[in-house]
Formats: structure tokens, sequence, C-alpha cells
């Protein structure tokens, strides 16, 4: 638990606005072409939680699976402004499911995975004010 505050404490010292073409954490998630203002996050390997005052970037999470798993999807989003889009991507980068968040929303998805490889969680915020909060299972 100490390690995930010092990795939000990181990121809120470093984002209160900060752009970068590309910022990684130590649990996989790449932001490419970030701006921000205000933005926090805190994940860990199933799960992951942002908050920001402005946000334009685009987030990646891979998750490596094996054909015939399942994966388990939670969300709960609230977007204040701008637009924010989740989606899961196949290992051919194809689009599995998507979900653009208009305001507060919160669901899940069930997928039956088809390919074994590098699947793929892309938080894509443009001009986005807000919160998400993403969790994942991934079984058998």
């Amino acid at each position: 638990m100490k390690r995930k505050r010092n990795l939000c404490l990181c990121f809120i010292l470093l984002s209160i606005y900060a752009p970068a073409s590309i910022r990684a954490d130590d649990e996989g998630v790449k932001w490419l072409h970030c701006t921000s203002k205000k933005f926090t996050i805190c994940n860990d390997a199933n799960s992951m939680f942002s908050s920001y005052e402005y946000l334009d970037a685009t987030g990646k999470k891979e998750l490596t699976c094996r054909s015939g798993q399942r994966l388990l999807f939670k969300y709960e989003a609230d977007n204040k402004k701008g637009n924010l889009t989740i989606a899961i991507k196949d290992p051919q980068q194809r689009t599995l499911w998507r979900i653009d968040i208009k305001d507060f929303n919160r669901g899940r998805k069930e997928l039956n995975l088809k390919n074994t490889g590098i699947y793929t969680i892309e938080i894509k915020a443009k001009k986005a004010s807000g919160s998400f909060n993403l969790s994942w299972e991934i079984g058998e």
C-alpha cells in the first residue's frame, strides 16, 4: 500500500501541469502525447483509478492473455467535460468493445478471448475533466 501511495504522490507532484510525449508508470500504463492539469493516477496489476482537472492523452495498459481465457472488465467513470472513451483491443489491435462516456456511467463487460497475445485497455481523453475507476480479472 505504501508503494501505491508513493506512486500516486509522484504523479500528483509531476502532473500539476505536465505536457509530455510519453509517460509510463511502473505498472505498465503508457500515456501518449499527454497534456494534463491536476492529473492523479493510481494503479496496480488489476486496476486503475484516475482523476484530472484537464486531460488530453491516450493511455494504454497491456494484458497478456491466452486463447480461451475470460476477461471481466468493470468501469465507473464521471466525465464532466470533453470526451472520454474506453476500449478493449485484441492482439491485432481490433476493437472488441468500446464505450464513449458522456457523463456518469458504470458497468461491466465480459469477453471470451479467442487469441493468445497482448490485449490492450485503451483510454482516450480529449480535453476531458473528471475521473475513472477501472478493474479487470483474467480467468479460465
